[in-house]
């Protein structure tokens, strides 16, 4: 059940739509008025990103600041330091920053990863989430289920669906219509708290206070064992895929252009991308390693070391962005900017990954495939023609 959660993450990241007609906005600061309409796709890169207007199509903003104050009729995408949507979003959000922060209406669901987050107002999907804290204010709505890893949930508004989680601490002032499920170390009910449903938790001990008041349904406890890590499996994958949809869009949004070359390499000269690759994945390491045996050699051993997992993992997501472009150029769609390839290339491979053995070994020759391309990038740029 948790593989399903995990791959419906996953192909919800994917689902943007392409419009015929796209913006790109770049710079320091960037303001879309509130008197303007797009009627496409925007697409805004820059320190600081506001929109006060409307987009009929979908949002996606990179930025250290981004603030969503106008209306969105399709999807948001952002990541930035900071996300604050005092708009309205007509689908769905899904945000990767360190806080985020919901004052406005986003009529689908939310997907996405930060260090905290808070629900001020309404959310009509599901929201699926990895956080440090996770906050739904008083008058807060949430009419679907959620789906998250964090340290602490703290729910003093409304849930109009279930909770599953795995969570620290979980605290409960408010209401929650159906199911509770969690991995638990604290809970703390307070004065107005109810679960409509059942209450299942699983933890070292059983608690000694009865929550029965609160809960409509019954209680089940299950011993929680150290090795029993199935129910987060999900989460940890949550984690990672974030992290590597963050690093794609920044990827995607700055190095279009290297994208652009990386693209007709693998075209043209696959076959060499792969070669050069394969032997640097193995005449790297063991150059980095020999480098740290000597005294003077040490600290070149050590940037060499590093600098090969870098690009091993800047690789994969290069790979990825560029088999997307490639994948749906096969099949005549070809209006698709590198952000949303990249997407589309990161889900594919994820995906892939949970194949036994054939999912590890695609995602392998992808890896080696984009530090080949990354490779003849290099030296492209700094002793090419």
């Amino acid at each position: 059940m948790r593989r399903i959660h995990l791959f419906t993450i996953l192909v919800l990241a994917a689902a943007a739509i392409i419009c015929p007609a796209a913006e790109v906005m770049h710079g320091d600061l960037l303001t879309l008025p509130d008197s303007t309409a797009k009627s496409g796709d925007l697409y805004m890169f820059g320190r600081k990103a506001i929109a006060e207007g409307t987009v009929d199509g979908d949002l996606t903003a990179c930025a250290q600041k981004v603030q969503l104050k106008g209306i969105v009729r399709q999807n948001f995408y952002a990541a930035a330091q900071l996300i604050e949507v005092e708009g309205e979003v007509g689908s769905d959000f899904i945000g990767f920053a360190q806080d985020i922060v919901i004052d406005g209406k986003v009529r689908g669901g939310f997907r996405g990863g930060c260090a905290s987050f808070t629900l001020n107002d309404t959310l009509w999907g599901d929201m699926v989430i990895g956080a440090g804290e996770v906050e739904i204010a008083p008058n807060a709505v949430v009419y679907g289920d959620i789906y998250a890893g964090a340290g602490e949930i703290d729910i003093r508004g409304q849930v109009e669906g279930n909770i599953i989680a795995y969570v620290e601490r979980f605290k409960l002032s408010g209401k929650v219509t159906g199911t509770v499920k969690i991995v638990v170390e604290e809970i703390d009910f307070s004065k107005g708290a109810m679960i409509g449903g059942n209450l299942r938790y699983k933890r070292e001990e059983e608690f000694k206070d009865d929550y029965s008041q609160y809960v409509a349904g019954k209680i089940f406890f299950t011993k929680y064992v150290e090795d029993d890590c199935e129910s987060c499996e999900w989460i940890w994958g949550l984690w990672l895929f974030l992290g590597s949809v963050v690093i794609g869009l920044l990827i995607c949004g700055f190095f279009g252009k290297w994208l652009d070359k990386g693209a007709e390499f693998f075209s043209h000269n696959l076959g060499k991308a792969l070669g050069l690759g394969f032997l640097s994945f193995l005449v790297l390491p063991v150059a980095g390693i020999i480098l740290s045996v000597t005294v003077i050699g040490i600290p070149l051993g050590i940037i060499l070391l590093f600098l090969y997992g870098l690009f091993l993992y800047l690789g994969w997501i290069t790979a990825a962005a560029i088999l997307g472009n490639w994948g749906l150029k096969m099949i005549k769609w070809e209006k698709a900017g590198w952000i949303i390839t990249g997407i589309i290339g990161l889900v594919v491979l994820s995906i892939l990954a949970m194949i036994p053995v054939l999912g590890c070994l695609l995602n392998f020759c992808a890896m080696i495939l984009g530090l080949g391309l990354i490779l003849m990038l290099l030296y492209e740029a700094f002793w090419g023609k």
